[in-house]
């Protein structure tokens, strides 16, 4: 065969659910770098940006929302524009009964620029937004069959989101303070 055949779909049969299962929002002004894997390849892994490759800044505040379960979504479709191809990353969840603190954070953040990391229910991790074009947050109450307030993530990025090494924040956001006592003095 003088060609090489790819083959893309389905391969093997594993479970594949869909939906976000929980996701954490941090402040743009607070990723002090996210290294593009395209540029800073992890193992054998494309696309997946390792646990080193996020530095952020000490004493940053992590977000935590937990939708209920199987309401949020993700999607990203793409367009073409005279920068080239744009993807559009979107979450939109509801928060059932939300609470006045959240309804707090929501307004005093309500100008904010995200970097979002979650966890898909296949448990794969996935970061949207880059540090200097961050997804903006929009919150609309909803009065329907339940009280709830619908949260919607959204972006134009020039890459599409990229996979996280790990889902868990302690991972990716170690504390890994510099030891000032470390000296040349020990015996080796």
């Amino acid at each position: 065969m003088t060609v090489q055949e790819q083959t893309f779909g389905v391969v093997s049969i594993q479970p594949n659910a869909g939906f976000v299962r929980q996701l954490w929002l941090l402040r743009c002004s607070d990723v002090v770098n996210l290294l593009d894997p395209f540029s800073f390849p992890f193992s054998n892994r494309i696309m997946t940006v390792s646990k080193s490759g996020l530095l952020v800044t000490a004493g940053s505040v992590l977000t935590k929302l937990v939708p209920s379960t199987r309401t949020a979504t993700f999607e990203e479709p793409t367009t073409f524009d005279r920068a080239g191809l744009i993807y559009q990353p979107a979450i939109s969840l509801a928060i059932p009964k939300a609470t006045a603190a959240l309804q707090q954070f929501l307004y005093l953040n309500a100008l904010s620029r995200w970097v979002v990391f979650w966890v898909d229910y296949n448990g794969q991790g996935w970061v949207s937004g880059q540090p200097d074009n961050g997804l903006r947050l929009i919150t609309s109450p909803v009065q329907g069959e339940q009280h709830a307030l619908r949260l919607s993530l959204s972006g134009r990025q020039g890459q599409p989101s990229w996979r996280l090494e790990s889902t868990n924040p302690e991972l990716l956001f170690p504390d890994a303070a510099f030891d000032f006592s470390f000296d040349l003095s020990f015996d080796s």
